[in-house]
């Protein structure tokens, strides 16, 4: 396989790539394949391992039994379009074996790279476990537990194509706490956050009924809400909603007008076309967002005709 760069499916492939490197030995050698064993560790890392007899040009007519069982081992792994040879091994006993032991050493290293075998798909399993909750802790708002800029940027993309293709609307809204600094100087640090989680949790149970939906956290006092397929009307009325549920919890905020904490939002929806990009409908609900903090919060501004 190290010659042609293929990777072997098949017995036969796999004997006439052994016989080939092989025939570059100067005198005649006999090779006998007993077993070959094509094993899937992962999408992109395959093993194959062959128990051959192998004699010299020296051996003769040496009995079965008496000739080393080697066992050949290579691993492949996918990279770009291509596999490449990331482990190679060859053991062989040390000495002859002895009458009628052929069967049983062969048989005991089939369980030997069975036990391998098992071995390495658990840890290349429990590698991919780990990376998977890497990957998640990388994407998720450590106070929230939503989903945070990267997550939320990810989705968008994601959204933003899939729009794209189906011609269909995408509509986002952006929710800022009103006055969180203020809020923060009065009741401190802890009691901020014991709010921000308390707002991640009406949020996420507003869009329970909203298949695709997603809401994150998009900054220090910001949450974000993407609305596949949703009009500018649906997602309007959606982030008025979620301004009245969140002056409805009547979460005390000295530092504000109102005595209580509050949001205000910006909406944009698009169609998206070629050309465009997903950042021109958050720009669009940024600058409706800030209208809103303008005209001192506690509601939600529309992107203008």
């Amino acid at each position: 396989p190290s010659r042609s760069d293929r990777l072997v499916h098949t017995r036969s492939e796999w004997v006439a790539a052994i016989l080939q490197d092989f025939a570059l030995v100067p005198q005649h050698m006999h090779i006998e394949v007993l077993d070959l064993c094509l094993q899937d560790l992962a999408e992109d890392v395959v093993s194959a391992t062959a128990l051959v007899h192998v004699r010299g040009p020296d051996a003769g007519e040496t009995p079965a039994g008496q000739v080393p069982v080697a066992r050949l081992v290579l691993v492949f792994r996918l990279e770009g379009a291509e596999w490449k040879i990331v482990h190679s091994g060859t053991s062989v006993p040390s000495g002859p074996l002895p009458q009628g032991s052929a069967s049983a050493t062969m048989a005991r290293l089939q369980t030997d790279h069975r036990v391998l075998q098992a071995q390495l798909q658990e840890s290349t399993r429990a590698l991919a476990e780990a990376q998977q909750r890497i990957d998640a802790m990388d994407r998720t708002d450590n106070l929230t537990g939503l989903g945070n800029r990267r997550q939320f940027d990810h989705v968008l993309q994601q959204a933003w194509e899939r729009a794209q293709r189906a011609a269909t609307p995408l509509a986002l809204v952006l929710l800022e706490v009103d006055a969180l600094r203020h809020f923060m100087d009065r009741h401190g640090h802890l009691a901020a956050d014991a709010c921000l989680k308390t707002l991640a949790v009406t949020l996420t149970q507003m869009l329970q009924e909203r298949p695709g939906a997603l809401v994150a956290r998009f900054g220090g006092d910001a949450f974000v809400l993407l609305l596949p397929g949703a009009s500018l009307e649906e997602a309007h009325a959606l982030a008025e909603g979620a301004v009245v549920a969140v002056r409805t919890l009547a979460l005390p905020h000295e530092g504000s007008a109102l005595g209580r904490v509050s949001m205000g939002g910006g909406v944009a929806q698009m169609v998206p076309v070629r050309d465009q990009r997903p950042d021109e409908l958050v720009r669009a609900a940024s600058a409706a967002l800030a209208r809103a903090r303008q005209a001192g919060g506690n509601r939600v501004e529309p992107l203008p005709d």
